[in-house]
């Protein structure tokens, strides 16, 4: 998505004819290149670029993490050590029903957390952080509540 060499930007990709509180994402992605970070996400609840939750998946910190973003400060919610390839087409999923957060990779379960900062519905997209060029795939999205 992108080669700007910063390491606090975070290139976004909003599907805004969504609209969801509870929705199951998954997306099929590529790490290419990246120096500062190989990341590839998949943002829920999106009410904006300054709130929202991600779940990512880096190359270059070889992790899954769950953020929530409030008035624009990320905070880590949890996370997984888990190899993330560079140059292998890998899958990441997120469920969230309620409070309650399943992130998967690769079909393993990897995140099971609750966590309630963000409750209104929103949008949904592909993110992604400072010069991570990463190709995506597959988006899928079932809205299971608006």
């Amino acid at each position: 998505m992108s080669r700007v060499a910063l390491d606090n930007r975070f290139p976004l990709c909003v599907v805004d004819t969504v609209k969801a509180r509870d929705v199951e994402l998954g997306v099929t992605f590529t790490p290419v290149a990246g120096k500062i970070d190989q990341a590839a996400g998949l943002m829920f609840r999106v009410r904006d670029a300054n709130n929202y939750y991600v779940v990512r998946a880096d190359a270059l910190e070889n992790n899954v993490n769950l953020y929530h973003v409030v008035k624009g400060a990320r905070r880590q919610i949890a996370g997984a050590d888990v190899p993330v390839l560079t140059g292998k087409t890998q899958q990441l999923s997120v469920r969230i029903e309620g409070d309650t957060i399943k992130v998967t990779f690769e079909g393993r379960p990897l995140i099971n957390v609750n966590d309630a900062t963000i409750q209104e519905s929103g949008a949904v997209g592909l993110w992604t952080k400072a010069d991570s060029l990463t190709a995506f795939y597959d988006l899928t999205v079932s809205v299971l509540k608006e």
